[in-house]
């Protein structure tokens, strides 16, 4: 009965989905570093979607020779520190990995560089490993973000016009049903409720003003 505050609530445990399938691991809701470093991420996020960064992407010799400019040492800071972690992450699968058993994302790509020999390719070696690591770090800043954003804003939504969510509720129950998870083979069943999704999305503006294209 009182209002309440549901910002950045959903980014740990999108991010916690993505990091299950992409590397096995599950972070602990209380770890203050865990906490800390989601601050950052959002605040990361602050300054790509901000309109003067686009400068960076036009004159990115000037931020290379004064790196403290719209304090993008700090956007780069903090996108090392979060592929040291991811790095770190591969080096422990590699140490465990079991080719005939995948656990995740990351074994699965682990092993196809493990089986590549073609130089050109780019699961090749060294540079299969780089590329392993810079998929996850998009999946990390790209993927926990934008789903919590969209999830934030569906909240909001939601709350803000009840027979919309009447009419999502009132699908879900007769394709997926009571007590069901949905699952993608019943999202051609389920128009209007993918509907409401791609307005939500075209009204937040998530993508548009949020990424520099």
């Amino acid at each position: 009965g009182a209002p309440f505050d549901f910002i950045n609530k959903f980014n740990l445990p999108i991010l916690n989905a993505l990091w299950n399938v992409t590397v096995g691991q599950r972070f602990d809701y209380n770890d203050p570093e865990l906490v800390s470093l989601i601050e950052r991420v959002t605040n990361w996020f602050k300054r790509v979607a901000h309109p003067a960064s686009v400068l960076v992407l036009v004159f990115p010799a000037l931020f290379k020779r004064f790196p403290k400019l719209l304090e993008y040492n700090e956007t780069l800071d903090i996108s090392h520190d979060v592929l040291d972690m991811i790095t770190k992450t591969i080096g422990e699968h590699e140490e465990t990995i079991d080719h005939n058993e995948p656990r995740d994302f990351t074994d699965k790509a682990l092993t196809e560089i493990k089986n590549t020999t073609d130089p050109t390719s780019s699961f090749f070696g060294k540079k299969g490993r780089e590329n392993l690591a810079n998929t996850l770090l998009d999946l990390f800043l790209a993927g926990s973000e934008t789903t919590s954003t969209t999830l934030t804003w569906a909240l909001l939504y939601m709350a803000r016009y009840p027979e919309v969510q009447k009419k999502v509720q009132e699908e879900m129950v007769h394709v997926v049903g009571h007590g069901q998870a949905p699952s993608l083979k019943d999202k051609p069943n389920l128009p209007y409720t993918e509907a409401v999704l791609m307005e939500i999305q075209r009204y937040a503006n998530i993508v548009p003003n949020g990424v520099n294209h």
